[in-house]
């Protein structure tokens, strides 16, 4: 836990979002790179995934279900039956695969369980609903490319599974480009801020949080500094550190507050890895 020995003299916001599969790619791609940010454009959605969404479009409905294939990059639709049972007892729930889609240079095509061509009316509605998935982005990769934007612009999770961060307001400029860009790209995206009070608990909380993914961060490099490593591994965990040193000291200066407890640890284990990098010995331990 870190020690604060002074008023808190900045703000922030907290950030949060919720994301659609239906973010446009190229939207996406363009803002991103209008605003220098073009390493964090996310990627396209695969083929196989496209083909489900397309498939979930054009075909899925409350009894009509899609299913992968085991063992293949394919999909079955499948139709849901329920029969009543005329005595009142259970009922019965009955699965019939009425074909099976995949993809094959760009697509859509189907077949029948035996192998058979088949080939359903809404086909060329699927094809064209397929090349518009292939244009779009997942939510969980917007979100992890948002997740590595946040962070760039000094963010802090305040909760350990992460969905929610803490943007010092000289980064808050970053997140409302990057908000706009993503709500552009789909109306059913949804970013939002809301603006931190500047008092003692912002700071003790945002404090506590900054120290709790350092710590969290120091323990992984311990992990990977008590495996039988090489040299490269270990100067990597070295630089690894350094950049935790520097993300203290970073905080530390941007709120006026001393974080003893995570500054020494980092102190600890830049030590060991020098030691270990350097001195050609075991590494010792860190215990």
């Amino acid at each position: 836990m870190s020690t604060i020995n002074q008023e808190v003299s900045i703000g922030g916001s907290v950030v949060f979002w919720t994301l659609s599969n239906s973010t446009d790619h190229g939207i996406m791609k363009e803002g991103l790179e209008g605003i220098g940010l073009g390493r964090f454009v996310p990627e396209v959605q695969t083929p196989y995934a496209a083909l489900k969404n397309s498939l979930v479009r054009t075909f899925g409905s409350r009894r009509t279900l899609i299913r992968d294939v085991k063992n293949r990059r394919e999909y079955a639709v499948v139709k849901e039956t329920v029969l009543k049972d005329p005595t009142g007892g259970k009922d019965t729930v009955k699965h019939d695969v009425q074909f099976i889609a995949y993809v094959a240079d760009d697509e859509v095509l189907f077949r029948e369980e035996n192998g058979l061509p088949f080939h359903p009316s809404q086909a060329t509605t699927c094809q064209a609903i397929f090349e518009e998935e292939l244009g779009r982005v997942s939510a969980p990769s917007l979100a992890r490319r948002i997740v590595q934007i946040v962070e760039f612009g000094k963010g802090v999770p305040l909760r350990g599974t992460g969905g929610i961060y803490w943007i010092p307001d000289a980064h808050m400029f970053l997140w409302d480009a990057v908000a706009g860009i993503c709500q552009k790209a789909s109306s059913k995206n949804n970013l939002y801020r809301l603006n931190t009070a500047k008092d003692d608990d912002a700071l003790v909380a945002v404090s506590a949080a900054i120290a709790a993914q350092v710590e969290s961060s120091m323990e992984t490099l311990r992990g990977e500094m008590q495996r039988d490593v090489g040299d490269r591994a270990k100067r990597t965990t070295r630089k690894k550190a350094a950049l935790l040193q520097k993300k203290v000291e970073f905080y530390e200066g941007l709120f006026g507050t001393t974080m003893e407890s995570v500054k020494d640890s980092c102190d600890d284990l830049a030590e060991t890895v020098v030691v270990a990098t350097f001195a050609g010995l075991k590494t010792p331990s860190l215990i």
